[in-house]
């Protein structure tokens, strides 16, 4: 019976490793496991009746954290899980009243924590391999601390520049209204407006396939969310590539439409809806995360 103890223990320790392996190191790829977390908080925080942005807001946060949790759980009953049916011939206990007592469960449990944050357990292994199993326990959980950090240093600066980008366009919309269009600047400057336009755009991207999770984090100040911008930078791509503009606005014209249509075709699948055209998925990303689209003035 005990072998299936340890097949059990094996693949949880497995699944979670796996899991690890795919949201944090792997550049273009998603855990099984953290995708479904995520999605699984922001559908249901999605559903409350009643909603509102600062409500939303919080899914993001409280799915990253899940993500962690549910890595160090998935350890922690695993290798509980292997050292229980050893709890009454392998270990010694340092009281020694405890020995003669009927483990269960918990008493492994309580184990593997101890293990993980090494801490000096109450118990000690006799044999040799699972002194090696706890060892590799407790360096799994730092490991683990360690990534989870450098994953969270580095989703912020993904959602710095959504903001920024985001701002940007909102700046680009409010000079379309008070001054002039922005597609309507000497040549020279409206091709490198609309060049740098699709370097965030291409970033973004990036952003989107290095951290998934990024997609559930819903900004509930207006001008930082993102979400609802792309329907102008698609009119403006059309109004640059227009026969009557220059060639090399026409061309920086054709390079904003293609960077934004492919982000447009990453973001239909995170939406669950991958092969709709990039308009449809600009409207459906929009009422996703609960924003107006955005339109160009003229």
């Amino acid at each position: 019976m005990a072998w299936l103890f340890h097949l059990l223990g094996a693949l949880l320790v497995l699944l979670a490793f796996s899991d690890v392996f795919h949201t944090i190191f792997h550049p273009t790829e998603s855990g099984f496991i953290s995708d479904h977390i995520a999605r699984g908080i922001w559908r249901a925080f999605r559903s409350v009746p009643g909603n509102n942005g600062r409500l939303l807001s919080n899914a993001g946060p409280i799915a990253v954290v899940s993500i962690l949790i549910s890595w160090a759980a998935m350890i922690i009953v695993g290798c509980a899980l292997i050292y229980l049916p050893h709890l009454s011939t392998d270990f010694t206990y340092s009281d020694s009243a405890a020995a003669g007592r009927h483990h269960g469960f918990f008493t492994a449990l309580n184990l593997s924590i101890d293990s993980m944050i090494t801490l000096s357990a109450e118990a000690r292994p006799n044999a040799q391999w699972l002194r090696l199993i706890m060892g590799l326990e407790a360096l799994a959980g730092f490991g683990i601390l360690t990534a989870s950090i450098s994953w969270l240093l580095s989703i912020y600066p993904v959602l710095e520049r959504r903001r920024s980008l985001s701002e940007r366009v909102l700046l680009m919309q409010r000079a379309e209204k008070r001054v002039a269009d922005p597609i309507d600047l000497p040549d020279s400057d409206a091709q490198q407006f609309l060049l740098d336009l699709a370097t965030l755009l291409i970033s973004l991207r990036n952003d989107l396939l290095h951290y998934p999770v990024t997609f559930f984090f819903h900004e509930e100040n207006e001008k930082h969310g993102v979400s609802g911008v792309f329907p102008y930078i698609s009119a403006l791509a059309d109004e640059a590539c227009d026969e009557s503009r220059a060639k090399n606005v026409r061309v920086a014209g054709t390079i904003l439409r293609g960077a934004l249509d492919d982000l447009m075709r990453v973001l239909a699948q995170y939406l669950g809806k991958p092969g709709r055209g990039p308009e449809s998925t600009m409207r459906a990303l929009a009422e996703e995360h609960m924003r107006d689209p955005m339109k160009k003035a003229s």
